[in-house]
């Protein structure tokens, strides 16, 4: 049930509406901006963030949409279950859509995901039901895993050194990308080369659950390991545990130990598997892909994969860096709404005459 929870126009004044949703086992945590009597408008945060990382974009868009965010199973305030094949991604979509059909009984909803949100929000416009409850989708800085899966495979003419050197690269940027929904823009890219931590001893904690689902996750490439334990986030929770400085600009989410276990595992139970089996699917749902520059979506030959299987696809490569909705939430907030208007006037006669 959706109760009111004060409105607020700034990020830390919290959203005007909380609920909690029963879900496969679990519950999933929501969160809501604007006027209930608006378009519905979906944000998918990424893998290890919660609904935080979109809480700016919430706020901007607030005025023109209702913002739904919500805490993907595993992170922040959702339930978290503890089988791998509990994070797949038909199981993360069966979760956006139990979201859409209760916030949006009676017309499709606007979709934009970040990172492993975006990830999550492909999977649910490649579903047959995305024709009627999706009206259209903005992913920020990720394609589907499927798409990139048939571009690997496109390579295969290739010498055998190219196609793993470029397949490395790719499974290095999913697998690493830094998901921290508020941390400084200076601290998302620097580069991480500190040693790992003493393995755990025979008593799990939260920490150690996570260095070991991240070590299974990534356990061929040592360097890809270092970057997904000392992301940001966890590099200033590891500092709060031990009573020092975290030099960070924002706070850190107390749940930080238990979204990086989930993140993990969202990897580990979809990267490897999808670009080894990729689906050859289709959508007709309008799609913006917007992209930094080390995205591997914005190589001409992947953008060439999704623009195959996706009848009305917009592509925009921006100067910015991964974290675009901390980093830059104007202009996400501009792109997204900017996107809804057009379409809104290519089909609306009568909206077009009046912009």
């Amino acid at each position: 049930m959706i109760e009111p929870h004060g409105a607020g126009r700034h990020p830390e004044d919290g959203p005007d509406r909380r609920w909690r949703l029963p879900v496969d086992g679990i519950e999933l945590a929501g969160f809501e901006w604007g006027d209930p009597a608006a378009p519905p408008l979906v944000l998918v945060h990424g893998a290890s963030d919660t609904h935080r990382t979109w809480e700016q974009v919430a706020v901007i868009l607030a005025d023109e949409f209702r913002v739904i965010t919500y805490d993907v199973r595993g992170h922040g305030q959702s339930g978290a279950p503890h089988a791998l094949g509990d994070y797949r991604l038909d199981r993360l979509a069966a979760d956006l859509y139990a979201v859409i059909d209760t916030v949006s009984v009676d017309r499709p909803v606007h979709l934009a995901g970040h990172g492993w949100g975006a990830v999550q929000g492909w999977e649910a416009v490649l579903d047959p039901r995305a024709s009627t409850r999706i009206a259209s989708f903005t992913a920020l800085s990720a394609p589907h895993l499927d798409h990139l899966g048939l571009w690997l495979r496109q390579l295969r003419r290739r010498s055998r050194r190219t196609v793993h050197r470029m397949q490395s690269r790719t499974v290095r940027r999913m697998a690493t990308a830094p998901q921290h929904p508020h941390g400084s823009p200076a601290t998302h890219r620097r580069s991480q080369t500190q040693a790992l931590p003493a393995e755990g001893t025979r008593r799990m904690t939260p920490m150690a659950s996570a260095v070991e689902e991240a070590r299974l996750t990534l356990h061929s490439s040592p360097s890809m390991l270092r970057r997904a334990l000392y992301q940001p986030r966890v590099r200033a929770g590891l500092r709060q545990l031990t009573h020092r400085s975290a030099h960070a600009q924002a706070p850190i989410a107390p749940t930080w130990r238990a979204d990086l276990l989930a993140g993990a595992r969202i990897v580990r139970a979809n990267l490897g598997h999808h670009l080894r089996h990729p689906r050859d699917q289709h959508t007709s749902v309008p799609v913006q892909l917007l992209l930094d520059a080390a995205d591997p979506a914005a190589r001409p030959g992947v953008r060439a994969a999704v623009q195959q299987r996706v009848d009305r696809l917009w592509c925009y490569t921006l100067p910015a860096d991964h974290w675009l909705p901390v980093t830059e939430p104007l202009l996400v907030g501009e792109a997204i709404a900017n996107f809804i208007s057009d379409l809104r006037a290519d089909s609306d006669p009568e909206y077009r005459s009046t912009r």
